[in-house]
């Protein structure tokens, strides 16, 4: 019994956070929580996180000095965060895609109204539709439950803050996975948990973070997959695979670093034993992978090409009011910018590529209705830190870059395939579809685990660079704090 605990103290943790959302929901059903009520909601959450970790903690029997502690603490302040966002923020605000007729909240409403999927493949309806068929049952559980449907809806938001919260447990074990220093594991833990657009998708009620989750999942079985090549280990694979295509089909963007992984495995393997076996076996297991991860990943997109004719990677056009593809390549990739003079992102207004994508990771397309001194001195030092931060990010990943060519490891290489083809598809998007909302951050979101990563790089070098990094991290998690909450502060409801 002792060794299961062990061995799934993980699982143990996810499933506390579950039911840990699903209690506060619970009780915010008659009980609109806010200021006194908050603070005691958020004493529960540290109660019922930390049994949850006593629990755990039991079976293990090492007493040296545990990071995990310091990890939990940390996961636990990424939790609160998310809780306290999600009361705050109701779904009419920081949303994308909200439409009335055609956006998200109506593609789940028709699932759940109609028990089918849309007849059309208008705006939002093009999408793929896990997320939505789950929000959709989402709202029958709580129509059995006698909820009101508003309340239900804004209840979609537990959905999304799990998915945000679950990122931080699946961070942890990719970094164990890759065998990560404890030290440095704290880093990124601390990244993922605070970093404002995890905390904006927590709360924001279409595909965006389910999408982020599973692709964070993928690399961590393509990391089991690598070190152990089974067959249970391929099935996992392609089933996360075909639920990432389901969820959004740039989720299919995790082919790429499979691909190279699947044939660096099979060429080793091969080139080791030069047997017949080898490739019958990796054959099959190929076969296996793309008849679940295409089959089902791509069935959704198949259907609305046979009934819509729509491409398979098809994304509708924006707007034209935030159309900025008649602005000069100079103003659109200049990094001297004056739009950075605007701490805010300017949809229908801003061109520049590089000063909306650092600005929409802290901001996402949002102004604060309501601010003050204190809250644009805030978010200018969290503006400042997070450029220095992604400075030296790239300037890790430069130096990466040149020492793979002498020893390249393959998970490495596996992160900068990933990273590569992130940044390369933004760019590609911004060059096909050059509109303002195509330049946010979000559809970049998992470069956050992939820079984080690459900094760690530097902080090998020597305890100096580790210092200053992660007082710059430190200080990042401080100020974004500072500045969702003082965002928060400013919602009366």
């Amino acid at each position: 019994m002792k060794d299961i605990l062990k061995e799934n103290k993980l699982k143990l943790l996810g499933i506390g956070i579950i039911l840990y959302f699903v209690f506060i929901y619970a009780i915010n059903i008659n009980i609109t929580i806010k200021n006194c009520e908050l603070i005691g909601m958020i004493l529960v959450a540290f109660i019922i996180l930390s049994t949850n970790f006593i629990i755990v903690k039991k079976y293990e029997k090492e007493k040296k000095i545990d990071y995990k502690k310091i990890i939990l603490a940390i996961i636990i302040i990424g939790i609160i965060l998310r809780t306290v966002y999600i009361l705050y923020t109701p779904i009419t605000q920081r949303q994308h895609d909200m439409e009335v007729e055609t956006g998200h909240l109506a593609y789940i409403e028709t699932i759940y109204q109609t028990g089918k999927l849309p007849t059309s493949n208008s705006w939002q309806f093009y999408q793929q539709p896990l997320h939505h068929i789950i929000a959709a049952g989402w709202l029958k559980i709580n129509e059995f439950f006698s909820v009101d449907l508003q309340t239900a809806e804004e209840g979609i938001q537990i959905l999304t803050a799990i998915y945000s919260s679950m990122l931080m447990l699946i961070t942890y074990c990719i970094l164990k996975e890759i065998k990560i220093k404890d030290c440095y594991k704290v880093l990124v833990i601390l990244m993922i948990a605070v970093h404002p657009t995890f905390i904006i998708l927590s709360g924001s009620i279409n595909n965006d973070i389910l999408s982020v989750m599973l692709i964070f999942t993928n690399l961590l079985y393509l990391v089991k997959w690598h070190k152990k090549s089974s067959l249970k280990n391929t099935i996992i694979l392609a089933i996360i695979t075909a639920l990432s295509a389901l969820t959004k089909i740039s989720g299919t963007i995790i082919a790429v670093p499979i691909l190279y992984v699947f044939i660096n495995k099979f060429l080793k393997d091969y080139f080791k034993e030069k047997n017949a076996q080898i490739i019958k076996s990796y054959v099959a297991k190929f076969l296996v992978f793309g008849i679940i991860s295409l089959g089902v990943g791509l069935s959704y997109s198949i259907r609305n090409l046979i009934l819509f004719d729509q491409g398979i990677f098809y994304v509708p056009t924006p707007g034209t009011a935030s159309y900025c593809g008649d602005r000069s390549w100079l103003d659109r990739l200049n990094i001297f910018s004056s739009e950075w003079l605007n701490i805010y992102c300017k949809p229908f207004d801003d061109c520049n590529i590089f000063a909306y994508l650092i600005k929409s990771s802290l901001f996402g397309e949002y102004s604060p209705e309501q601010t003050d001194i204190f809250g644009e001195i805030i978010a200018i030092l969290m503006l400042i830190i997070n450029i220095i931060i992604v400075t030296i990010s790239l300037i890790s990943f430069i130096k990466i870059l040149r020492k793979q060519k002498e020893k390249g490891s393959v998970i490495l290489n596996m992160f900068i395939i990933f990273y590569i083809t992130e940044l390369a598809m933004y760019m590609y998007g911004n060059v096909t579809k050059p509109y303002g909302c195509t330049m946010d951050f979000r559809y970049i979101v998992p470069t956050i685990l992939l820079g984080t990563l690459f900094i760690i790089n530097i902080c090998k070098e020597s305890k100096k660079y580790y210092k200053i990094v992660s007082s710059m991290v430190i200080l990042f998690a401080i100020v974004s704090i500072i500045f969702e909450l003082t965002y928060m502060s400013t919602l009366h409801l």
